[in-house]
């Protein structure tokens, strides 16, 4: 693929994909700008560009506000003098939690604005900031990355996918707006990406992987033994971005490694895991479906819960694939349904084979409904 005098604008470097996409621009010749949040991402690819010996712009901005996005794009355009290529792989985190349509009490007004607005708002921004300058040069590729959810029915994640099967259905609809000049805009699907801090090994594993911000076990996991990788996401649409590519628009490409199975009752949580994976905390908010009695949680799902989280914690430690050894659970207090729940975990000790961990279960005020110790093993 050649690239060369083209200018590449990526959102969402942060995301392993945008910066695949962004060195793939750069090394097929590209000069790029990079778009993020996150400053120390946006330097960090930004050297290794600089290294490809590609000139590259780096911004760090809010993507949510459309004056600072409109600004972005119009630096890019005084630095470069155009703009070709726009890789829109912009997300923003979600903040809810797993069971939606029967929860009365959640604020409702600010996370469907957060998950649903905000999602749809930023990736509408990138591309209407970069459309006069397209229209004007008769000439752009554009396309906007939705995660699988959006093809796929989540039982769990309605406002999440919602906001992507938006992302689609604006991708096919700017498509038909703008085709008049010769401006085609697209969009991937990609499945379940691997994510470094658990290793290769570890997506080989049958255990309750997380990559996705609480998937059950992927499809691919089971079928295939392994998760996409960010450069076959971005390899597989890459001639959509060439001048070669001057009929294909409004196509929703999806990378998916097997057809869905859906569990909708699966145990989900929402991961936040220490760069070393020592320790981490998931946020859950139980069904009705776990209960045992009068709305209380099941101890067979508290002691599930608090057994992944210490896995989870295991397989970020050793980056393979683990399994328990032993379990010790305590019950201190009834823990409620319907209620966010903390789930904390950390290793206590590690050898070349196994760690001790300890985990709990807590209220959001810090009341602590049920302790766990346990040992994990490697796999490998």
């Amino acid at each position: 693929m050649n690239l060369k005098d083209q200018v590449a604008v990526v959102t969402g470097i942060e995301q392993g994909t945008g910066k695949t996409a962004a060195l793939d621009f750069a090394q097929a010749g590209a000069d790029v700008a990079l778009i993020d949040f996150n400053p120390r991402i946006i330097a960090e690819t930004a050297t290794e560009i600089a290294s490809l010996g590609q000139r590259v712009l780096p911004i760090c901005t809010n993507m949510l506000e459309w004056k600072e996005i409109k600004a972005a794009m119009a630096q890019v355009v005084s630095e470069f003098s155009r703009i070709d290529i726009l890789f829109n792989n912009m997300d923003v985190t979600e903040t809810m939690g797993n069971s939606y349509v029967d929860e009365p009490d959640l604020d409702w007004d600010l996370g469907w604005n957060w998950m649903v607005g905000d999602r749809l708002k930023a990736v509408f921004f990138s591309c209407k900031a970069v459309l006069d300058t397209m229209r004007a040069q008769n000439y752009g590729r554009i396309i906007n990355v939705a995660p699988i959810q959006k093809v796929n029915v989540d039982g769990r994640r309605l406002p999440y996918s919602v906001s992507k099967a938006g992302v689609i259905d604006m991708t096919k609809n700017l498509a038909n707006e703008v085709g008049g000049y010769d401006i085609r805009v697209n969009a991937v699907v990609p499945a379940d990406i691997e994510m470094p801090i658990f290793g290769d090994k570890a997506y080989q594993s049958l255990a309750p992987i997380v990559a996705s911000k609480g998937e059950t076990v992927a499809p691919e996991l089971r079928k295939q033994g392994k998760r996409a990788r960010h450069l076959e996401t971005i390899q597989s649409v890459l001639p959509l971005f060439t001048e070669a590519s001057t009929f294909v628009t409004g196509y929703c490409h999806e990378v998916s490694g097997a057809p869905p199975s859906i569990n909708p009752w699966g145990v989900r949580g929402i991961p936040k895991i220490d760069e070393d994976g020592a320790a981490l905390t998931i946020e859950y908010m139980p069904s009705a479906y776990f209960s045992n009695w009068a709305d209380v949680l099941h101890g067979g799902v508290i002691s599930t819960l608090l057994d992944e989280a210490m896995c989870l914690v295991g397989m970020a430690s050793f980056k393979n694939p683990t399994f328990t050894a032993s379990l010790e659970i305590r019950f201190l207090k009834p823990a409620p349904t319907h209620t966010e729940l903390i789930i904390s975990a950390h290793r206590t000790k590690m050898s070349r084979k196994l760690i001790n961990a300890e985990a709990s279960l807590a209220l959001e005020d810090g009341t602590i409904c049920a302790t766990g110790k346990g040992k994990v093993l490697i796999a490998a």
